[in-house]
């Protein structure tokens, strides 16, 4: 793998295509209806991929599911890595009032899917450092391959972490006159859909979606025996989000000789109406114990069907399932008690003041 063993080098640039389709009908000389689709996939993408080697675990750079990461090595009867996938389809239905008797107004509906196993450069899964972790192409999403499937041997796609299916917004700007004053007061307001969760256990602090991407695992524990009781697995998205924000500056010409010398003084508050949201759910199933899927085939724990391993790590028989459950009871796992539970809410309402000179 390269000149250091570590790089694929037959390694491509990451690579994308996207489509957009719009169209605009001016239903009156200032009211005009947009809808605009828009399609996007993921080709190709740069990663980290880790395997488990003699040495231990070595991390290679490579095209996820291309080239020297096609197959995890030493592994005849593993399946083939999945490829990075990121497919949006979006279609914005948007109806926008152009400025006329002092005010202003856009207004859109969009409805949207965001589904694959990669989330791009930052990383939005809560399971990887909370969301929003900038990995920049090492994020946790390819290092090991059964990463990418689930506890039945599936793939993991679904629905990625930003996925909203409907997301509504409305901006307007009003001017209204009083006195002397000619001020701007503008209305931002936004309501989208709830997002997906996905019941995982973290592995080396990296995620292992158990039932696959956007599936909810119900779980509770028997007081007698201290095990898990699986319950139902189902599709299950966290409460929807709202906020509205509002704004108003003033402008001033400063300068009789000179209309561009404007002096502006304004306020913004940010979520208004001090909506309180819940925007992260605790969907680590696991709080403490050694609830891994690597441990099959591994030193002291023996498992049936083993005909491929790699340093002694029989991927091939992990990445056809298995029973997190009964390793969680046979290992004593303790059920995480915050599973389920909000720990992440929208930011409170929060005042910001400018005054500002364009010249």
């Amino acid at each position: 793998l390269g000149a250091t063993g570590l790089i694929d080098p037959n390694l491509k640039p990451m690579k994308q295509h996207v489509i957009t389709i719009g169209a605009a009908w001016e239903i009156r000389p200032n009211l005009v209806f947009e809808p605009i689709y828009t399609r996007s996939r993921l080709d190709r993408t740069i990663e980290d991929t880790g395997v488990i080697t003699a040495d231990g675990e070595v991390y290679y750079i490579t095209n996820p599911g291309f080239g020297v990461n096609a197959q995890v090595p030493n592994c005849t009867s593993c399946p083939p890595n999945p490829k990075a996938v990121r497919d949006y389809d979006g279609l914005e239905l948007r109806l926008t009032r152009r400025f006329s008797n002092k005010w202003f107004g856009s207004f859109s509906y969009t409805y949207s899917r965001a589904y694959g196993n990669y989330s791009g450069l930052t990383a939005t899964d809560i399971s990887d450092g909370g969301g929003a972790r900038n990995g920049a192409n090492t994020d946790r999403a390819f290092d090991e391959p059964f990463m990418s499937f689930d506890s039945h041997g599936g793939i993991i796609n679904g629905p990625l972490p930003t996925d909203r299916p409907h997301a509504v917004k409305a901006n307007v700007y009003y001017s209204p006159t009083w006195k002397m004053f000619h001020p701007v007061i503008g209305l931002f307001q936004q309501v989208y859909s709830g997002t997906p969760l996905s019941s995982y256990v973290s592995v080396w602090g990296a995620p292992v979606f158990v039932e696959g991407r956007g599936k909810w695992v119900n779980t509770t524990r028997d007081n007698a025996t201290g095990n898990w009781i699986p319950g139902n697995v189902s599709d299950a998205r966290g409460p929807h989000f709202a906020q509205s924000d509002v704004s108003l500056f003033q402008d001033f010409h400063v300068n009789k000789n000179n209309e561009a010398m404007i002096a502006r003084v304004g306020l913004d508050c940010i979520n208004c109406f001090n909506q309180h949201h819940v925007t992260l759910i605790n969907s680590n199933l696991i709080r403490t114990g050694g609830l891994n899927p690597y441990r099959c085939g591994t030193t002291g724990v023996t498992c049936s069907g083993v005909t491929d391993s790699n340093a002694g790590f029989a991927y091939g028989q992990v990445l056809k399932g298995y029973d997190y459950v009964g390793q969680a009871n046979s290992q004593k796992s303790i059920l995480n008690s915050l599973y389920g539970l909000p720990y992440g809410w929208q930011n409170p309402r929060s005042l910001r003041f400018q005054v500002k000179f364009m010249f």
